[in-house]
């Protein structure tokens, strides 16, 4: 909420607060069936999440709205 404050604007990094952010969804084995995972991420918070903590993401986009 502080780094969206800060920034004046939701497109913002869900982790580090920097722009610009994407949305994509968190692939895991471990989710419900009908679960969406989705965060938006930096390239570096994604860059880290994928290679140090081994999660997996794909590109997000809304098709409800």
């Amino acid at each position: 909420r502080a780094a969206i404050k800060h920034a004046g604007s939701t497109e913002v990094c869900g982790v580090c607060g920097d722009m610009p952010a994407s949305d994509y969804r968190l692939i895991a084995d471990d989710l419900p069936e009908d679960a969406v995972a989705t965060i938006k991420l930096c390239e570096d918070c994604l860059a880290i999440r994928c290679g140090t903590m081994q999660e997996r993401y794909e590109p997000w986009i809304d098709e409800t709205g």
